[in-house]
Order: C-alpha cells, then sequence, then structure tokens
C-alpha cells in the first residue's frame, strides 16, 4: 500500500493531499473540463501560454525537414515496390525465359537487382530507419503520437 501520493499535473510534482477516489474524481473533471488546472493551482494564462505556443511553432519548424524526409522516403519506397511488383510479374511469365527473348530476361535482371539494391540501401535501409526513429523518439518525448 502506499503511504504517500503524488500528483504529476501542469508540469510540476507535489504532494497529493487527498486518497485515490478523490484523484479519481479530480481526474474525470479535469478531462470533462480541459483547461483546468491541479488543486490549488491557477491556470496558466498570458505570457506564459504565448511562450508554449511560441515553443510548439518552433517545435514544429524543427520537424518538418525529418517529416518531409520520411514523407519523401515513402514515396520513393512506393515507386521501388512498384517497380518491384511489375519486374516480379514479368519474371513469372514462361515466356521471358525462350532462348529468343534473352536480351528481355538480362534486362528485367538487371532492373531487378537495382530496385533490391535502391529498397535494401538508401531509401529502405539505414537512413530511412533512422530518420523515422528520430522523429518518433522528438515525439515521444514531446508527448505527441
Amino acid at each position: 500500500m502506499a503511504e504517500r501520493l503524488y500528483l504529476v499535473a501542469e508540469e510540476r510534482i507535489t504532494d497529493y493531499d487527498g486518497d485515490l477516489e478523490d484523484y479519481a474524481r479530480w481526474l474525470t473533471e479535469r478531462r470533462r473540463a480541459p483547461g483546468q488546472c491541479a488543486p490549488g493551482r491557477r491556470p496558466r494564462t498570458g505570457e506564459g501560454g504565448r511562450a508554449r505556443r511560441q515553443a510548439s511553432a518552433q517545435h514544429r519548424q524543427r520537424l518538418k525537414p525529418l517529416r518531409q524526409e520520411l514523407a519523401r522516403l515513402e514515396a520513393e519506397l512506393a515507386r521501388l515496390g512498384g517497380q518491384q511488383a511489375a519486374l516480379e510479374e514479368a519474371l513469372a511469365d514462361a515466356a521471358v525465359y525462350q532462348d529468343d527473348a534473352r536480351d528481355r530476361l538480362k534486362s528485367l535482371l538487371v532492373d531487378r537487382g537495382r530496385v533490391e539494391r535502391a529498397l535494401g540501401g538508401r531509401v529502405g535501409g539505414r537512413v530511412g530507419w533512422a530518420a523515422g526513429e528520430r522523429l518518433e523518439r522528438i515525439q515521444a518525448d514531446n508527448g505527441e503520437e
């Protein structure tokens, strides 16, 4: 059984004088009325709100290049995935393995290798993964989804 309760709200940690039932009531009331503060605290307004909005805007600006890079990489992955599917379909055709289609087969195999290298390299590899991980980490640190 807990001997002390702490309230974590409004970017602060304070001792909580109530019991768990009081906390449940406070939490329910707070969810119904966003903008409510912890018990005994006044809502932040004025310059504090403005500063938070500015910080939020700056945060979004810092994330913008990462989001753009991820969007570009996702588009490139989609394009390469489409090419890969078309190449696999062409390679599944028995006619491409006939003697008179050697040049076509060679071209398809070269293209498939190029696409697979691109998917395993910069686009689908560490760069894309690292950008996604970095964006997710920043969003998690800031309580975003």
